[in-house]
């Protein structure tokens, strides 16, 4: 009885009221109805449970599309190998999205950033080749640990055929423009927010990328330390990047959405910040630092990112994190830019305008 509290409120004084009625995924058995005292919101004990109103009997039927979205399969690949609809698994993983995001969230208000962060983005597309973005990721240098990241879109660049370049122009002229400053607008955004996570005491790993001192200009954050490096240099070990570059590796190869070439892209932006959150818990939690033993880091094969940092004793099982679902009171604790994710969506400064110029123009 005392893990029962109110979905609305979170409080756990309430009485009984009746019972639902015969519900037949439950082998025609009722459930104890409850109204919680404080605001008389009426639920049941499956109300805060993740599963809640989701018809499939199978109680394992989320992990097995976790696990198989993790490991590379779209999502109409995973309902062809489950024998569920694609519809199906597009709404457990918009589910598990919600609380990735909320999770990670609850675990950000109990620790500060005690490391360097590297800083860089994830270019993708969304939707189109028309669409390109950066997914602008800040990680821990020694743990490896995906504090923040958050949506940057781009205009299409670099080579193009004859008929790519009317098309564009026929885009632009229709719908505008990506703002050309998004990774300045975005990035000062994460910065702000890296300040208040480090207390002040920032220490920033980025490539020589523009638009970053202009970000932290803006943002009106002064890092202790900046170092900085060429794009172009070596991406090992010895790199001071290597803690991003390893995420986009792992990105790249765990899913789907974020392949080089690919036929399984995100059909809109806010769902591949959905997947990027549920490849950041999987990382974070559920894996360790490093698949083999590593000379530098003896226990990397053995710990995650999130025992590095100490926010975990141990790897975590996927019933340990989705053992719940989230309601609008913690949504509302997240940042800006992630209570859209949270829907599936981006901000309304990273869509097309046409306020800004066109090429043509």
């Amino acid at each position: 009885m005392s893990t029962i509290h109110c979905p609305k409120c979170k409080h756990s004084s309430f009485f009984k009221w009746g019972f639902h009625k015969n519900i037949q995924c439950l082998g025609g058995k009722s459930l104890q109805r409850y109204r919680c005292r404080r605001c008389q919101t009426l639920f049941c004990q499956n109300t805060t449970l993740f599963h809640f109103r989701l018809k499939k009997p199978d109680p394992a039927l989320n992990s097995k599309i976790f696990q198989a979205f993790i490991h590379g399969l779209s999502n109409r690949e995973i309902g062809r190998f489950l024998h569920i609809s694609e519809h199906c698994v597009r709404g457990r993983l918009d589910r598990m999205s919600k609380q990735a995001f909320v999770f990670h969230n609850k675990v950000l208000q109990d620790i500060s950033a005690i490391e360097a962060i590297a800083y860089d983005g994830l270019e993708n597309f969304a939707g189109s080749q028309y669409d390109p973005n950066n997914i602008q990721q800040a990680i821990g240098s020694e743990s490896l640990f995906i504090y923040d990241f958050n949506f940057a879109p781009l205009n299409r660049k670099g080579r193009m055929s004859s008929w790519q370049k009317k098309r564009l122009l026929e885009i632009e002229a229709k719908h505008g423009r990506y703002n050309p400053s998004a990774i300045r607008v975005q990035s000062a955004k994460i910065f702000k927010r890296l300040k208040a996570l480090s207390a002040g005491k920032l220490e920033l790993l980025s490539d020589e990328h523009f638009q970053y001192p202009r970000a932290l200009k803006e943002a009106g954050v002064k890092p202790e330390s900046h170092l900085r490096i060429s794009s172009k240099a070596c991406r090992n070990f010895q790199n001071i990047l290597f803690s991003v570059n390893h995420a986009d590796l792992l990105a790249r190869q765990r899913l789907a959405v974020f392949e080089r070439e690919t036929i399984s892209f995100a059909k809109t932006a806010g769902r591949m910040c959905q997947k990027y959150a549920l490849f950041l818990l999987h990382k974070n939690y559920m894996c360790a630092q490093f698949t083999k033993r590593h000379v530098k880091r003896p226990r990397a094969h053995e710990q995650s990112p999130a025992q590095q940092i100490g926010v975990a004793d141990r790897i975590l099982k996927f019933g340990e994190i989705f053992n719940g679902f989230p309601g609008n009171q913690e949504k509302e604790e997240l940042n800006e830019d992630w209570q859209f994710f949270y829907d599936g969506k981006v901000p309304n400064d990273c869509l097309r305008s046409l306020r800004f110029k066109s090429r043509a123009a």
